[in-house]
C-alpha cells in the first residue's frame, strides 16, 4: 500500500489498470485491486477507460518527440513528469471516442503566431511553408539558433477490421536555421513503415507546432499549435 502526496488529476479515485485509490482522511491510497475484480461494463465506466487509455497514447506520442518533450519539461511543475504535463494538458481535449481538434502538442498558453502559407500531409512527405516570424515573438536570435516543426498524426476508420481505432504517428523534422526575417519551410520525410500504417487508415487529423532550440538542441519558445 502507498501514499499519494500530489497528484496530477485532482484527487483519484477508483480503479485504473490494476491500480484501486481510495481517498481517506485526506490522503489518497494506493493499493492492487482484488484478485475477484471484475471492471464495471457500464456505460460510464467504459467511457472512463476510452478515455484515459486514448489520452495515454496521444501523450505518449507527444513524449516521444525529443524536443516537444524537453520543452514540456520546461514548463511541467518538478513533482510530475513530461508525460504526465502532456496527458494533465490533453484529457480536458479528449473525448471517450477520439481526441478533439482542441487538443495540442505544445502548452495551449504563450506560443508565438505562425502564419502558414502551405500545408501538405500524406502518406509520403509532411511539408509546411510559414510566412516570416518577425520580431515580436521575443524570440533571441543569439540564444534560439534553430527552429522545428514536430506532428502527430492521428489516424483513423481503418480499412481493416482488425486495426486499433485510433493510431497516433509522432515524427519531427530536421533542425531549420532560425530566420525571423524569411518564410520558412519544414519537411518530412515517413519512413516505410509509418507511411504503411498511415496507408491504413482513411482519415488523418494532424497536431502540428514549431519549436526553437539553442545550439546544443534545448527548447526554449514554441509556436501555437495548429491541425490539418
Amino acid at each position: 500500500m502507498g501514499v499519494l502526496r500530489k497528484s496530477v488529476l485532482g484527487k483519484p479515485s477508483g480503479v485504473v489498470g490494476d491500480i484501486l485509490f481510495r481517498y481517506r482522511d485526506g490522503k489518497t491510497i494506493i493499493g492492487t485491486r482484488p484478485v475477484s475484480y471484475m471492471p464495471g461494463t457500464d456505460v460510464n465506466s467504459v467511457n472512463r477507460r476510452n478515455r484515459f487509455g486514448i489520452t495515454a497514447k496521444f501523450s505518449r506520442a507527444v513524449n516521444s518527440l525529443p524536443s516537444f518533450k524537453n520543452l514540456w519539461d520546461n514548463v511541467t511543475p518538478n513533482n510530475i513528469s513530461p508525460y504526465n504535463g502532456i496527458f494533465k494538458a490533453s484529457y480536458p481535449f479528449v473525448t471517450p471516442t477520439d481526441v478533439t481538434n482542441m487538443a495540442n502538442i505544445v502548452p495551449q498558453l504563450f506560443g508565438f503566431d505562425v502564419t502558414t502559407t502551405d500545408v501538405t500531409i500524406d502518406a509520403t512527405e509532411v511539408n509546411v511553408s510559414i510566412e516570416p516570424i518577425g520580431t515580436n515573438a521575443n524570440i533571441d536570435t543569439d540564444v534560439e539558433k534553430f527552429i522545428q516543426l514536430g506532428t502527430v498524426i492521428k489516424c483513423s476508420d481503418g480499412t481493416v477490421d482488425t486495426l486499433p481505432k485510433l493510431v497516433f504517428i509522432p515524427l519531427k523534422s530536421s533542425n531549420v536555421v532560425l530566420n525571423l526575417a524569411n518564410p520558412l519551410s519544414f519537411s518530412i520525410t515517413l519512413c516505410d513503415q509509418d507511411s504503411d500504417l498511415y496507408s491504413y487508415f482513411d482519415t488523418h487529423v494532424s497536431y502540428l507546432a514549431l519549436v526553437t532550440l539553442d545550439e546544443f538542441g534545448k527548447a526554449i519558445h514554441y509556436s501555437s499549435g495548429f491541425t490539418a
